[in-house]
């Protein structure tokens, strides 16, 4: 089932039952987003899809949580650690839609997850681009770690550059798990604009972003802007350096491993809410 939203030259395609993703956004029939393969070949291979209720790796693919060990699934692509969380994983049920709106929602039991939870993902086009809503609600009687974030693959173009200011990123070791901090120039600064290219290898979090990000893309330079909760953003070069994915996220990967505070704790009842939004920056919309 695919969803299309459309509204002021902005075109958007939706697949609640392939993870709850973004097939494509374009404005004026370019793309902005990465096109996903038709059939889609994977969730990893669409435009953007929800991460939830954890974003990015947690080592070896379990945590110890009030006294008790949480095993996650491990994908045989990813081993030897759990990713992205499993709404990804999962259909969405369609909660509403018009020609320029739709809504999402995902319930899931405490199998998993040391309480059960449910998302809600929420899609509005208008002239200032796609705006995404992502929620995880604790509805069980322990409180939980709780994570969000958004996998945005952008399609490159013209002069394939990158622009956002971030303080710090994580390095990692063999596996992909950060183990400290270093200034962005250790891997690769971004601030002012920074080209990507095919030589690029960058899986790394970026800490203290400036929440906008600015991205050369097909259909002219976008704009990428999350909310304040957003305070790493997560970058990496797929194979081939026509695309380039920029996750904002609520924590560092392997956060649940980390220091007290690295991970969102959410009591029973209460709700983290991740918005982001990608439009054309209108000073740079080609005629």
């Amino acid at each position: 089932m695919r969803l299309k939203l459309a509204a002021a030259g902005y075109e958007a395609e939706l697949a609640p039952g392939i993870g709850g993703a973004v097939l494509a956004l374009r404005w004026c029939g370019r793309d902005i987003l990465r096109p996903t393969p038709v059939p889609p070949s994977s969730v990893v291979a669409t435009a953007n899809f929800p991460l939830i209720p954890y974003a990015n790796r947690i080592a070896g693919g379990h945590f110890d949580w009030d006294g008790k060990t949480i095993d996650l699934a491990i994908l045989a692509d990813f081993a030897p650690h759990a990713l992205h969380g499993n709404g990804w994983l999962m259909g969405w049920d369609v909660l509403g839609q018009s020609d320029t709106s739709a809504a999402f929602g995902l319930t899931r039991s405490a199998e998993d997850w040391p309480s059960s939870w449910r998302g809600d993902q929420s899609f509005a086009l208008t002239e200032a681009g796609l705006t995404q809503v992502l929620s995880v609600t604790n509805t069980g009687d322990h409180p939980m770690p709780a994570g969000l974030g958004f996998h945005p693959c952008f399609q490159l173009g013209g002069a394939p550059s990158v622009d956002f200011d971030a303080g710090q990123v994580w390095l990692v070791d063999d596996t992909q798990i950060p183990d400290r901090l270093s200034k962005p120039e250790v891997i690769a600064c971004f601030k002012g604009g920074r080209s990507v290219r095919d030589a690029d290898r960058i899986d790394h979090c970026y800490v203290g972003w400036s929440g906008v990000a600015l991205i050369n893309t097909l259909a002219g330079r976008a704009r990428l802007e999350a909310s304040a909760n957003a305070r790493h953003l997560h970058v990496y070069t797929p194979p081939g350096g026509a695309n380039v994915c920029l996750e904002p996220v609520t924590h560092r990967p392997d956060a649940v491993h980390g220091q007290v505070g690295e991970m969102p704790v959410l009591a029973p009842g209460e709700t983290e809410v991740l918005t982001i939004r990608i439009g054309l920056d209108v000073s740079a919309r080609p005629g």
